[in-house]
């Protein structure tokens, strides 16, 4: 388990029977909005509000294995499928990634969608990553 703060750290938690810290990590010098885990755990994508989506590799000792700077925008949400990861800002925009060249540090988007002014407060890969389901 991996709990984001205020103060842009994260605790990294076991949650094999003893609920201990592993690793406590700063990421960012703003908060910490929202975190995900890639499918099969690659990738921790962490966005905070000053709109920075950083990416840790949970295999590595938790190291930072890149940044996503594409955007002022504080990000609001974060999904991954097999295939893609989108991310969902408070200005409307959405980005979607192939994950394949995030886990390579690769960070141009694939697609970049706009839902108006409002913000978009959820992003959601259907079944299979066949459908993109947003929020706003």
């Amino acid at each position: 388990m991996v709990l984001g703060a205020e103060d842009g750290s994260v605790i990294v938690v076991s949650t094999e029977n003893d609920w201990r810290t592993k690793k406590e990590l700063n990421v960012s010098p703003s908060s910490i909005a929202t975190i995900k885990f890639s499918r099969r755990n690659e990738r921790l994508a962490i966005g905070s509000t000053d709109g920075i989506l950083t990416l840790l590799d949970p295999k590595d000792d938790w190291k930072i294995a890149g940044e996503i700077e594409s955007s002022d925008s504080s990000i609001s949400c974060v999904d991954w499928s097999s295939r893609n990861l989108a991310v969902g800002r408070l200005d409307g925009s959405i980005t979607v990634h192939e994950s394949s060249r995030v886990y390579a540090n690769f960070f141009l988007p694939e697609a970049e969608l706009t839902r108006g002014d409002e913000p978009v407060y959820s992003v959601d890969f259907g079944v299979r990553g066949q459908f993109l389901g947003a929020l706003n």
